[in-house]
């Protein structure tokens, strides 16, 4: 709030209704319908979700004081994908929907922050699932301190900080997806190490400075700036080309036109999009974007697939997420200014428009419209991402079943030959991407094929009974 212009700032508080929450009590329902942009003004929050085909929710994150829950708010997600309950007595501070779009249409700069703070969460969501893939016990351990140090009230024995004690071993261990003993031993590697010391009714940390030094060590992929946003340098622009609306096929611009984004803007709108858009098509493998570099263009992917790649050795492959026809991409880093988190290349022969960054820019700069499109996008991506960053810490036979739903929803594995997925992930592909090894991933395969779930040869794999999968929420 204290970066916000005077009046929209005054604006926000003068529509604020607060209220106070014991201990305990549900904020939000997971799946209850959300009329309110909700803070937390005093205490804090736990956040909850649910693992395809479980009946226990999991606590994936805190909140604390100053923090905005939806941030990506009701006039993106109008139901709720989590529960939040509070911790200790808690005060929430709510406006009302119908107010956030009297604040969107009197202050354009609301809209502007929106989008670069939903861009913000996209990014860190993103980081945190690249850094899941491949987290140590060790690396999963300070992510959690990290968490708790972030979102809990400060307490102080005798000068150091108590981080207070939320759950039993047990259930930080499952939740981890390790064993009790294995968590028990990295705590007491940490407290050898003078990071922590085990108390009985918390975490005491020594030396702040010495933990926040281990954790920049250890987690830096997490850790990515969090800085402010930044004006994005001045970028060129794509090699010029036809236009979307010129170059397009009739069937690619009636797909396009009738997208689940694009179809929401106004006529004139779409049309200006189009016609500063150029079209690009991509053989199989080739890159649309490397990592650390600056987008030219927001991409949005009219056929084919778009595999995101967190290698940064030449010849190595480490998946992260499959693109299908819908998506937009690099959209989160022109409104941020930040470059790309990922390769991106071209996973099938693929068709894609561009709107070039200095044009995106100018349309973001001047429409209401397009803003409010924005911010809903990546409200889904943000959610999307989060649910996959929790999910490394599902059994595996879960997350192998989501994968394969996954990739049955992009290619359609039931029917004829298929994309021949089997040839073009190996087993290790498939482990870097969940965040296991080879060896869990060949053994669920196996057991699919014993259930006739799945058929696999060496160049095909095939979905049998797609019905028997997990899946996640849809978003």
């Amino acid at each position: 709030m204290s970066r916000l212009p005077a009046p929209l700032a005054d604006a926000i508080l003068a529509r604020l209704r607060v209220r106070r929450v014991p201990p305990g009590e549900r904020i939000l329902r997971l799946g209850q319908d959300v009329d309110h942009w909700i803070g937390i003004a005093s205490g804090g929050a736990q956040v909850f979700m649910r693992r395809p085909g479980a009946a226990d929710l999991q606590c994936t994150n805190w909140v604390a004081a100053g923090v905005w829950i939806n941030l990506y708010n009701p006039l993106a997600v109008r139901r709720s994908e989590v529960e939040v309950r509070a911790e200790g007595e808690t005060t929430i501070a709510a406006v009302h929907a119908d107010d956030l779009t009297v604040l969107c249409t009197r202050f354009p700069e609301f809209t502007r922050q929106l989008a670069i703070a939903n861009a913000l969460n996209l990014r860190r969501a993103m980081q945190a699932v690249a850094a899941s893939q491949h987290a140590t016990l060790r690396q999963r351990q300070l992510l959690w301190l990290i968490e708790i140090v972030r979102h809990v009230t400060p307490q102080y024995v005798d000068g150091h900080l108590l981080l207070p004690k939320r759950f039993s071993q047990v259930a930080l261990a499952q939740a981890h997806g390790v064993s009790t003993q294995a968590w028990s031993e990295g705590l007491k590697t940490l407290e050898q190490e003078g990071l922590i010391r085990r108390l009985a009714k918390g975490l005491l940390v020594p030396d702040i400075d010495k933990l926040e030094a281990a954790m920049t060590a250890e987690v830096r992929a997490v850790e990515a700036p969090y800085a402010d946003h930044r004006p994005p340098e001045e970028q060129a622009v794509i090699p010029a080309g036809h236009s979307a609306a010129l170059a397009l096929r009739a069937s690619e611009l009636a797909s396009v036109l009738a997208g689940r984004w694009l179809a929401d803007l106004p006529a004139p709108l779409r049309q200006d999009i189009l016609e500063r858009s150029v079209v690009k098509r991509m053989a199989a493998g080739e890159s649309l974007m490397s990592a650390a570099e600056r987008p030219v263009a927001c991409w949005l992917l009219v056929d084919g697939a778009i595999l995101l790649d967190s290698g940064t050795d030449p010849g190595t492959r480490c998946p992260v997420a499959m693109l299908p026809p819908g998506s937009w991409y690099g959209h989160q880093d022109l409104i941020y200014g930040s470059p790309s988190l990922f390769n991106a290349l071209a996973f099938v022969p693929s068709t894609l428009i561009g709107l070039p960054a200095n044009d995106f820019r100018a349309l973001f700069d001047r429409c209401l419209d397009l803003r409010l499109m924005l911010v809903r996008l990546l409200a889904k991506q943000q959610i999307r991402a989060t649910q996959q960053a929790v999910s490394f810490d599902w059994p595996i036979e879960t997350r192998v079943g989501v994968w394969l739903w996954q990739m049955h929803h992009h290619f359609d594995l039931t029917g004829g030959p298929g994309p021949g997925l089997a040839a073009r992930f190996t087993l290790e592909d498939i482990a870097q991407w969940l965040g296991t090894t080879r060896q869990a991933v060949s053994r669920q395969f196996r057991l699919l094929e014993q259930q006739e779930v799945i058929r696999r040869t060496s160049a095909q794999l095939s979905l049998l009974n797609p019905d028997l999968l997990p899946r996640m929420p849809p978003v």
